[in-house]
């Protein structure tokens, strides 16, 4: 492979020029956040917390009442590494002032295996940049609320159900949501579409071809933590243009090389991601780490606009006003440098992979991009507190097969935990070929 910066750097644009989304695809899921947020708009959290509301505490069930759950689009659509027919993922979150163990709710810690539970204690929320979150494992069981309540309004509504699935074994638990007919001729009829397109839309949604079929589905997920991995990279990625066409390049590579693929075993695009941000903060690409913790302040704004403003019917405004989540990232086209800098982060992360240098030993080293406690060791990773005196089945839902240790920048798994043995041996491989020069052009980016 020839490392030629100009034909690589033209490759590049004109590649990403014609993939990458567009605001007008953009703005169709801005409108459909905001029509799935009307979906959700009445429903209360109030009877799961069956202790908090018999235990007479009129303070505290108040506030259990008056919180109402917003929507949130998040994915690589919000990170700026999402190329068109991205898919549209949706977060149900609940915008509060304060915790709720403010106002006598004590800390529960709820097992990493615990299951099924009928009632949830309410010291066993989290408070996350303004917004109350639910463990993992409570995660079912609003999702199961969330379900019969939409299930029931929509029937009320428009006379029809949706098919909706409950997908709950999932690292982020989902309900993937397939409108009825009834249910989009209602959506186009309030976000002012023309719904003479809409046997062509109950096609998509009935489809066997997966892109076409994407098009009407929406995975709806509790995932605060999604919404601040993908500002915590569209950080990286305003801030290190060439790094964010790198980004892309590499996953067009990842694509192609059937290695980004989480349901299926193998590593997702977002860990894939997270690569990337560990070689540029290694091979100090990257001037200065960005602090997780910052994203916080930012979901603090969107949660305290969300306090104080209403939806209008349309849906069509902005998001809240904040501008991280109202657009697609822009790219600069004529910015020169983003362009003629991508193939030296492409090199220089083949190599850092699967070079014969060593770098990156995956038997031993560990992909983190946090700023403290970094664990860069597997040995670091299991002496630390954080899997010490967990039994085999927590520790198997924190690390999995313990392969590909990638530690996510705000939770405290690993994003290769469902990657076994051979599949690893797999990327590697990839990885060590594209080293030796086995990425072509041509294939990569076709004119």
């Amino acid at each position: 492979m020839a490392w030629n910066r100009k034909l690589w750097a033209d490759r590049s644009r004109d590649f990403i020029s014609k993939t990458l989304l567009r605001q007008e695809e953009f703005q169709q899921s801005l409108l459909k956040r905001a029509w799935v947020e009307e979906k959700v708009r009445d429903f209360t959290v109030s009877p799961l917390f069956q202790e908090a509301c018999a235990a007479e505490n009129t303070q505290l069930a108040d506030r259990l009442a008056s919180i109402r759950p917003r929507v949130l689009l998040y994915g690589s659509s919000i990170a700026g590494t999402a190329f068109e027919h991205a898919d549209a993922d949706f977060a149900v979150v609940f915008p509060i002032s304060s915790p709720l163990n403010s106002i006598g709710a004590a800390p529960v810690e709820i097992s990493d295996t615990a299951e099924n539970l009928a009632s949830i204690p309410v010291g066993a929320m989290g408070f996350v940049g303004g917004m109350a979150t639910f463990p993992r494992q409570a995660q079912p069981t609003v999702l199961t609320s969330l379900y019969d309540h939409v299930m029931k309004q929509s029937k009320d509504k428009v006379g029809t159900a949706p098919r909706m699935q409950r997908i709950f074994r999932a690292r982020i638990p989902i309900l993937q949501y397939v409108p009825s007919l009834g249910e989009l001729q209602e959506r186009n009829s309030k976000l002012g579409a023309d719904s003479s397109d809409l046997p062509q839309a109950m096609t998509a949604v009935h489809s066997t071809d997966s892109a076409t079929s994407k098009k009407e589905h929406y995975d709806i997920s509790l995932s605060v933590d999604g919404s601040r991995n993908s500002l915590l990279i569209r950080q990286y990625m305003k801030l290190y243009p060439a790094l964010r066409v790198a980004c892309l390049v590499l996953k067009q590579w990842g694509r192609q090389q059937k290695i980004l693929n989480a349901r299926r075993g193998w590593i997702s695009p977002y860990a894939l991601t997270m690569y990337k941000i560990h070689y540029a903060l290694e091979a100090k690409v990257i001037a200065a780490p960005i602090p997780p913790d910052s994203i916080d302040e930012v979901l603090a704004q969107i949660s305290q606009q969300m306090c104080s403003t209403t939806e209008d019917a349309s849906g069509s405004r902005a998001l809240y006003g904040v501008d991280d989540m109202d657009t697609t990232l822009p790219m600069d086209f004529d910015h020169a440098a983003a362009f003629e800098g991508v193939s030296d982060i492409i090199k220089g992360f083949c190599e850092y992979y699967g070079g014969v240098n060593d770098q990156f030993d995956f038997d031993a080293n560990v992909v983190d991009i946090r700023t403290e406690r970094r664990v860069l060791s597997k040995e670091d990773w299991f002496s630390k507190e954080e899997t010490t005196g967990l039994s085999d089945a927590e520790k198997w839902h924190r690390v999995g097969y313990g392969v590909l240790m990638i530690r996510d920048p705000f939770e405290k798994h690993s994003l290769g935990r469902s990657v076994e043995f051979f599949r690893s041996e797999s990327i590697r491989e990839e990885m060590r070929l594209a080293a030796k020069g086995s990425i072509q052009l041509e294939t990569l980016l076709p004119l």
